[in-house]
């Protein structure tokens, strides 16, 4: 499963039984097991750090000379984990399932 910044694993049992156009398949998720992706949490750890410099250089003008590359550094890392970002559980897969299965063989 993805969900966001955590991937993980679901389990539980899956019943078939025939219905009148082939089988019906039913999941019932029992457990769910999830882990943060560690890369991109230090991505947008440093896309803040970035967001930080970008805000903070009004008030220390001293910033001003990396302010751009805070900028950068913030909107890359935000661009960078947004864009791959995806969600996927198992409804997703079933419908998968069911596609191949209509499609041409």
């Amino acid at each position: 499963m993805l969900a966001g910044l955590r991937r993980g694993l679901l389990s539980g049992p899956v019943d078939i039984r025939p219905a009148a156009e082939g089988s019906r398949l039913t999941f019932r998720p029992e457990t769910a097991v999830y882990y943060v992706q560690t890369q991109a949490v230090m991505v947008l750890l440093f896309a803040v750090a970035g967001g930080l410099l970008t805000a903070l250089w009004p008030f220390f003008p001293q910033l001003l000379a990396v302010a751009p590359f805070g900028a950068v550094v913030a909107l890359g890392g935000w661009f960078l984990v947004v864009s791959r970002l995806r969600t996927s559980g198992p409804d997703d897969f079933l419908k998968a399932v069911a596609a191949r299965e209509d499609g041409p063989s």
